[in-house]
């Protein structure tokens, strides 16, 4: 409530940390990145550590070799959905966003079919009745230039009908509901930043 810097949390993590996501009971924070180390013990990507002391938390190993997280988020049963710009998950071809058991890491059998780009944000709904997927897709140079908003069913990936956001073509950073409207942060080529509002059935204006 104050800000106040609580010294107890002190996870030491040899790079970048991109997303933060809290389990259903918050005693576990789960972490993902550009860091293949946690308190000195490999992590490649995605930890989870103790909400209180920043301890890992045993038994829950996931491997992306290559490329990072960007995004994560919880269900409600406590398993994990992971966003970023992989193409493999534990030894598994898995490209963008992935699903994985929350107390073990164990890859899910659950694939969206992310094509093209990196996934940069998530949001859940809190009926779980939908997942929604901001992507960035860089140039030959390696920027963000363009990017989309997908809906998709959380429960089995599939695309939700009638959702079509195609208005949508910046690098979504960020995403938030209320009843009736989506808020997308944005980003582009040139320092380019701006805030569009959807209607949860598509695009209605910036």
């Amino acid at each position: 409530w104050t800000g106040e810097y609580l010294s107890g949390f002190d996870p030491d993590v040899n790079g970048e940390v991109r997303a933060v996501a809290l389990s259903p009971d918050a005693a576990t924070v789960y972490i993902g990145g550009v860091f293949t180390e946690v308190n000195g013990q490999t992590r490649t990507k995605v930890a989870a550590v103790d909400a209180t002391t920043g301890n890992l938390k045993g038994g829950f190993n996931v491997t992306i070799p290559s490329s990072n997280v960007e995004a994560m988020v919880v269900n409600a049963a406590g398993d994990l959905f992971i966003g970023g710009s992989f193409f493999s998950v534990n030894g598994q071809g898995q490209r963008a966003l992935a699903l994985v058991d929350g107390t073990t890491g164990a890859l899910k059998t659950w694939d969206a079919n992310i094509t093209t780009g990196k996934v940069t944000s998530l949001y859940l709904t809190s009926d779980e009745s939908r997942l929604y997927v901001g992507t960035s897709i860089d140039d030959e140079d390696g920027d963000p230039t363009s990017g989309d908003l997908f809906a998709v069913n959380p429960s089995n990936a599939s695309a939700i009908s009638g959702f079509n956001a195609s208005g949508v073509d910046d690098p979504v950073l960020d995403i938030a509901l209320t009843d009736s409207k989506i808020y997308l942060a944005m980003g582009g080529g040139g320092g380019e930043a701006q805030i569009v509002v959807n209607d949860l059935k598509g695009l209605i204006g910036p």
